[in-house]
């Protein structure tokens, strides 16, 4: 058995037993991270993909989105007060590819520039997208939700940025069976 400690000197040694120590001058100086206050907006590139922003008047209901959407984050509910079935989106698997814009027949689902969510509760990342609203001179920031309150009975309350509130009522969700490919028929081989 070789005994490490004789082959360290006495300089590791000492190193060794303050390492531990280094920590704690970090202790009385200031946090690197800054904290941002919830009023500033931060914008991303021009084109950036980000939150979705729906028309409801333009939103024809046809699930095109959910269908096409790779990580199933888009799923149908039934909004009081709408004929159709609109989309809501599932944040937490949201890989924003925006395969769902594309698709969009009438335009209706759009990418905003709005990017962050910081939210501890996981079940308020299912949004109902709402239209892009109009808060400051002639800048469109997207989808300004600045907190998402879901009370019995399904009724939801987007509370935006600017103190308006959204309160709607989702009747039920519209299950999307996942696509059935045509089974071969069975061939019987001919005999030789």
């Amino acid at each position: 058995m070789i005994n490490m400690s004789s082959d360290m000197s006495f300089k590791d040694k000492v190193k060794g037993a303050f390492s531990s120590f280094l920590a704690l001058k970090y202790l009385g100086k200031k946090p690197v991270t800054l904290q941002i206050p919830n009023k500033m907006i931060r914008f991303a590139a021009r084109r950036y993909r980000g939150f979705h922003a729906n028309d409801w008047s333009k939103c024809v209901g046809c699930a095109s989105c959910a269908r096409v959407c790779p990580a199933r984050a888009i799923d149908m509910v039934m909004v009081q007060g709408q004929r159709r079935p609109l989309p809501r989106i599932d944040y937490g698997r949201c890989c924003f590819c925006d395969l769902c814009v594309d698709v969009c027949p009438t335009g209706s689902l759009q990418a905003t520039r709005i990017y962050e969510l910081a939210e501890p509760d996981y079940r308020k990342f299912k949004i109902v997208p709402i239209a892009e609203i109009k808060l400051f001179e002639d800048k469109i920031i997207g989808l300004p939700i600045k907190e998402v309150i879901e009370e019995k009975g399904g009724w939801v309350t987007y509370v935006l940025a600017d103190g308006r509130k959204v309160k709607f009522r989702i009747m039920g969700t519209y299950r999307l069976l996942p696509l059935r490919f045509k089974r071969e028929p069975n061939v019987v081989k001919a005999k030789k």
